[in-house]
């Protein structure tokens, strides 16, 4: 590296930097766009219960089993994800991701038999598991450290905008259209955001010929790439302090919310309100706008006191006051 291209690191200035910090917005904005499906398939499945069931005669057991498919395999998911981050990248990760997810939901829509529904869910949940952590990795490449917790809030903001295309919107098409067709449509489109994905995600500004844009990649422009391993990664990953505490915040934090809004919310309140499935679906998009933006809000206001830690306890304890 020149001189000249070291003091452009450095400072942020330059012609490659700037196409850098230009391009960036076209990689973020195909992966938010990515991580609006992953929000769409999570809440899909309370909006088409009673149709499901009623197809199927499946019980209210039965169904819960069926929907929490996409939990338990976004679950087991995560640590081979970050794998396959780290190691394939971001780009190849979330694409070979999102074709998986399209597929099971065309299977889910095509269902002769109960068992394919569990089996299409499954497979929806190992291909949306891939997108949030390559954001957060695509978001460590293309930004600096000082805009993670808002470019994360943002994120969220516009990732959540997915889970209200899967309420009213969904609901609505589904009284126009059968469900197996509006899950067979929603399928094929998730295809052709994974085609839009491999074209044109990068997984950092490198890969283009351009300068790194976070700081902690700057420093590092001038060293040999690190042999990549599994279990020192991991190793490394867990010996970081606080890391499990944070995992079993999350945990706890948003476990009863997502079953909420994911699965038996809008039930809940056809049975017990006598709202139809579109009224139900659309107080259910309050909750999903309270997490758009509590998401940004928080981030920025992390970003801006230079702290992690107070924004997390202080929204907890209030969506503790709140349940």
């Amino acid at each position: 590296m020149t001189e000249q291209h070291s003091g452009e690191f450095r400072n942020g200035s330059g012609e490659g930097m700037r196409k850098a910090l230009s391009y960036r917005w076209v990689v973020w904005g195909v992966m938010v766009f990515a991580f609006m499906v992953v929000f769409f398939h999570r809440f899909a499945a309370a909006v088409v219960k009673d149709d499901v069931t009623r197809e199927f005669s499946l019980s209210a057991t039965a169904f819960g089993a069926m929907a929490s498919m996409y939990f338990y395999a976004y679950m087991i998911m995560q640590i081979p994800v970050g794998f396959l981050a780290d190691s394939l990248g971001a780009r190849i990760t979330v694409s070979l991701g999102m074709f998986l997810a399209g597929a099971g939901s065309v299977i889910f829509g095509f269902a002769p038999s109960s068992l394919w529904l569990f089996i299409g869910r499954f497979l929806v949940g190992i291909g949306v598991s891939t997108v949030f952590v390559s954001i957060m990795k695509i978001q460590s490449q293309w930004y600096r450290d000082r805009e993670f917790a808002t470019i994360s809030g943002a994120t969220t903001l516009v990732g959540n905008a997915g889970g209200i295309f899967s309420q009213g919107p969904l609901a609505l098409l589904i009284s126009v259209v059968s469900w197996r067709t509006g899950f067979v449509a929603i399928g094929l489109l998730t295809v052709a955001i994974a085609a839009l994905c491999f074209r044109f995600i990068r997984n950092r500004p490198q890969d283009i010929g351009l300068p790194p844009v976070n700081e902690r990649e700057i420093a590092r422009a001038n060293l040999r790439p690190e042999p990549f391993s599994a279990v020192s990664g991991l190793k490394s990953v867990l010996s970081v302090r606080g890391i499990l505490p944070a995992t079993f915040f999350y945990l706890f934090n948003q476990a009863g919310f997502f079953a909420l809004i994911s699965t038996w919310g809008i039930p809940w309140m056809v049975n017990a309100y006598g709202l139809s499935v579109q009224e139900a679906s659309s107080y259910s998009v309050i909750l999903i706008f309270g997490i758009m933006a509590g998401g940004f809000i928080t981030g920025w206001i992390s970003d801006r006191l230079g702290r992690r830690k107070a924004p997390m306890l202080v929204s907890s304890l209030l969506h503790m006051v709140l349940w």
